[in-house]
């Protein structure tokens, strides 16, 4: 009884605060639609009473501004109790230009010739990360491996990014095409090379998956 004394107070002037900061979640949504590249993602939530059963999934969605613009950044979540694409596409509804996810497929239905989807370069490397883990001890030490070998063509990527930092839209873009793209190419090359050598669902298969199916290679 205790508990429900002090919580519900506080439960009601959050829905209160909420409720009063609507109009400005609804102005910043409608700036967001207005950008030329947004970054889209989701994570599990836990929802203690939402009329299903209390281990059900919920998600939060998130949505955030490039961060290429001079104006401060946008960041909105939304509630949903599901992980359905619809709800991503439903938010994004009007939005017209470069929307950068991951791999998941519910991102998919956006696809279009207004809304462009573009890959996430950290899911990417993760997975190769993940299988060189996986490897025994001994294994890690072999610097052929393909492991290690994609993670070194990631580390030049990010090298590259780790110098354009600070420069201006146009600088980096120059730059990425003159020092980047030919590694990217040869990473998709490499990709292709060995995609048909592993099982696709082995801890070493699945890395390349992810890199050409999120289009970054």
């Amino acid at each position: 009884m205790h508990q429900h004394c002090v919580f519900q107070p506080l439960n009601n002037w959050e829905t209160s605060v909420a409720e009063l900061l609507m109009p400005f979640y609804d102005r910043l949504h409608e700036l967001l639609i207005l950008q030329k590249i947004l970054q889209a993602d989701e994570t599990t939530l836990n929802v203690i009473q939402d009329g299903r059963e209390t281990k059900s999934k919920s998600y939060m969605w998130l949505y955030h501004s490039g961060g290429h613009e001079s104006e401060p950044p946008i960041v909105l979540y939304e509630y949903q109790a599901t992980r359905a694409g619809a709800h991503a596409a439903n938010f994004l509804q009007g939005f017209s230009g470069h929307l950068q996810v991951d791999g998941y497929a519910g991102y998919h239905a956006l696809a279009s010739d207004d809304c462009i989807l573009v890959g996430c370069m950290a899911h990417a490397r993760r997975k190769f990360d993940e299988a060189l883990k996986a490897l025994p001890k001994e294994s890690r030490k072999n610097k052929m491996g393909m492991a290690q070998t994609a993670l070194r063509k990631f580390a030049r990527l990010y090298a590259l990014e780790k110098q354009f930092k600070g420069l201006t839209i146009e600088q980096r873009y120059l730059l990425r095409l003159e020092k980047s793209k030919p590694l990217l190419e040869d990473l998709k090359q490499w990709c292709d090379n060995n995609l048909t050598k592993t099982a696709k669902d082995s801890a070493i298969g699945k890395p390349f998956v992810t890199p050409l199916t999120n289009g970054i290679a």
